[in-house]
């Protein structure tokens, strides 16, 4: 359901001992046309300081960056931060990240990746150890031809899941995702017995949506989702990363 910041930020509000678990990229920064181009909002910090202590602390980072990427761009050491799909996790305080997955797994598939792309010199390979991302997003006119590709390359592999996102391809290895991060959280001192919302804008994040109305939370939606769909498990919906950040300013 399409909802302003305010309707978010009281459904929130009327939860007995909320939690937050945001996604990163279309949530809290506008997706760009690589990673590292993109542009975070200055007063950010600052925001989510704020919210994380009107919450006693029950905020957490759940991105598809790898920690030390994802540390580039905002200081992650005051939050419990799940990266690479939940691959990685760490706890407030915590200058690194806990490698919870073996990346070898992908091995066998990089090479074969790297020849699936080479006829589109525009699409590039994003190598985060534990996934691999294929980012269509300078072309999408071959992002469906390359789902179908890697789909085969991977059908095989038990241990490998392809998920189709927004203007990317992903190859992630099984048993770690958002929704396993979100699993870790609530054994936390602090979080346990609090209600989780789950932020986000694409398939990975639906992932913890499932397990935020497990434990009495619900999933947050921002934006469109993948091919302009809803996803399927986001009870509201914000329009667009501003109606976030101004949700968030009402939550701190």
């Amino acid at each position: 359901m399409l909802a302003d910041p305010a309707t978010v930020a009281r459904a929130i509000h009327d939860l007995p001992t909320p939690s937050l678990c945001l996604d990163f990229d279309g949530t809290l920064v506008e997706i760009a046309p690589r990673p590292e181009a993109i542009t975070v909002d200055p007063a950010l910090p600052t925001l989510l300081r704020s919210v994380a202590a009107s919450l006693d602390g029950r905020l957490a980072l759940i991105s598809g960056r790898t920690h030390a990427d994802l540390s580039t761009f905002l200081d992650v050491t005051d939050y419990a931060v799940a990266t690479s799909h939940g691959a990685q996790f760490s706890a407030p305080g915590e200058g690194s990240s806990l490698q919870l997955l073996d990346s070898k797994p992908l091995d066998p598939l990089r090479p074969s990746l790297a020849q699936a792309i080479a006829p589109h010199p525009d699409v590039y390979l994003e190598d985060k150890g534990t996934a691999i991302a294929v980012h269509t997003r300078p072309n999408p006119s071959v992002h469906a031809e390359l789902l179908e590709t890697v789909g085969k390359l991977a059908s095989d592999q038990a241990d490998i899941k392809v998920s189709d996102g927004k203007g990317i391809v992903e190859i992630k290895l099984t048993g770690e995702t958002k929704g396993t991060a979100i699993r870790r959280l609530m054994q936390m001192p602090g979080w346990l017995g609090s209600q989780p919302v789950m932020i986000g804008d694409d398939t990975t994040d639906d992932d913890g949506m499932v397990d935020a109305r497990q434990f009495g939370g619900f999933g947050v939606q921002v934006g469109d989702g993948p091919n302009g769909a809803p996803l399927s498990h986001a009870a509201l919906c914000l329009p667009t990363v501003a109606d976030m950040h101004a949700m968030l300013r009402l939550l701190g």
